[in-house]
Formats: structure tokens, sequence, C-alpha cells
């Protein structure tokens, strides 16, 4: 073909094709746009429920270690237990507490501000010990 003879596209059909552009990036943007904000909320409670999963499992410990004999080193009331935090985890906010009653245990964590999943607490009696 004889590049003399190719004819320009009319102005019309150079509008239409940028219109067809246009509208076609405005669908994807209305199609992604909330799927994006849906995953990144995803992200944030999956974060906040692992958080609360691994403080679960730091209090089980804790309570396990009570009842395997460390229950000793604690008189009879109020007193703050040290939270113990694997490396690399860094543990919300909040206060670890164990109140002793006699033969009855109860260890609880109480997060400082409002955290998904709230608090945490475990209770247990121990055997063979005066009330």
């Amino acid at each position: 073909m004889n590049p003399s003879l190719r004819q320009e596209p009319s102005r019309r059909t150079v509008g239409a094709i940028h219109l067809e552009a246009i509208l076609a990036l405005a669908l994807t943007a209305a199609v992604l746009l909330p799927i994006s904000g849906i995953v990144v909320s995803q992200r944030r409670i999956a974060s906040d429920l692992t958080r609360h999963l691994t403080m679960i499992e730091l209090v089980d410990g804790e309570m396990e270690l009570i009842a395997a004999g460390d229950w000793v080193r604690y008189p009879e009331g109020t007193h703050s237990v040290p939270l113990p935090s694997p490396e690399g985890f860094v543990p919300p906010v909040g206060e670890l507490t164990l109140v002793r009653q006699g033969r009855e245990f109860r260890l609880a964590w109480r997060p400082t501000n409002r955290w998904i999943g709230g608090g945490i607490e475990r209770r247990w009696t121990a055997p063979g010990l005066k009330p």
C-alpha cells in the first residue's frame, strides 16, 4: 500500500477511541477500588486475630507454669506477672495480673486500648491446698 494514499482517521473516530479508553479505565477503577479496600481490611483483621491467638498462647503458657509449681512464688493477693514475648512478637499494650485467693488462681490479661478479641482470663484451682 502506498503511504501517500493512507487516510488519517477522522476526529470523530479518534474521539470515540479516547472515550472508550476512558470508560474502560473508569470501569476498571470502579471494580478494583472496592476490592482493594476489602483486601486491606481483611489483612488487618487477620493480623489482629493472629496477635490475639498469640496472646492466648502466652497466657495459657503462663497458667501452665503456675500450675506446674510456680504458684508457690505468689502469696495471697494480686500480682503483676511479666509477660513473656517470643522473638519478633510485639505484644499489644496491656497488663497480665494473677489473683490468688486460697486455692483459686485467676490469671487475666487486659488490653490497655480497645482491641479485637478483648481480654483473656484463665482460672485454676490448686489441688490439695487448704482453702
